[in-house]
C-alpha cells in the first residue's frame, strides 16, 4: 500500500514543501519518489492509481510519469 510522504525543500529562490510517494516494506520505508507536486490532492490521485492496480514499486514510476503528462 502506497502513502504519502511530505518533504520540506529548498531551492536557490525559496523554501516549499513538495509532495512524493512511498511504499513500506518489511523493516523500512522506500521513496518512490520524493517530490512529485506541490499539490497534494494530485500527488493523492497517483497514490489512489498505483494502490487500486496493486502496482509493483517498478511500476509506480511509470504511473508517475503517464500522470505529469
Amino acid at each position: 500500500m502506497y502513502i504519502l510522504i511530505k518533504s520540506k525543500l529548498k531551492n536557490e529562490e525559496t523554501e516549499y514543501t513538495g509532495y512524493g510517494i512511498a511504499y513500506p516494506r518489511d523493516n523500512y520505508i522506500e521513496v518512490i519518489a520524493s517530490d512529485i507536486s506541490l499539490d497534494r490532492e494530485f500527488v493523492n490521485s497517483i497514490i489512489d492509481k498505483c494502490n487500486k492496480y496493486n502496482a509493483a514499486p517498478e511500476q509506480a514510476a511509470d504511473i508517475i510519469y503517464d500522470s505529469l503528462e
